[in-house]
């Protein structure tokens, strides 16, 4: 585990990540056969069979469906190739600040954050 942390913050990561210190890592974001531009604060979530990130997806059945990480810079995925990427893998991030999927039920949402919340990624 790789952590990061530079003294310094961009004015995109203030608006989500809280006051204790964060870890972070380096992951792949899978393509998902669209070219997609993914905010810094998206809640991601691991693609079991591939251990590569995606965007979280409640309905989905591969792994998608559990909240794991939240992306700590914008990044752009193009239709075709996946991308190297940081994620925050500890520390304290505001909900109001978190991209969530579009029309997430707020049961859904409950469950995506004691998930994160459970492996040390504390949304408040």
């Amino acid at each position: 585990m790789v952590q990061n942390y530079s003294g310094s913050v961009s004015e995109e990561t203030i608006r989500f990540v809280g006051e204790h210190h964060p870890i972070q890592r380096g992951i792949t974001l899978k393509s998902t056969g669209s070219d997609v531009e993914l905010k810094a604060g998206t809640v991601l979530a691991m693609i079991t069979a591939e251990s590569k990130y995606v965007v979280l997806n409640p309905a989905a059945s591969d792994g998608s469906e559990n909240a794991k990480r939240i992306l700590s810079e914008t990044m752009f995925v193009a239709a075709a190739g996946d991308e190297p990427s940081v994620v925050y893998v500890h520390g304290e991030f505001y909900d109001s600040g978190l991209t969530w999927p579009d029309g997430i039920s707020a049961a859904d949402k409950q469950t995506a954050i004691d998930a994160l919340n459970i492996q040390g990624v504390y949304v408040v």
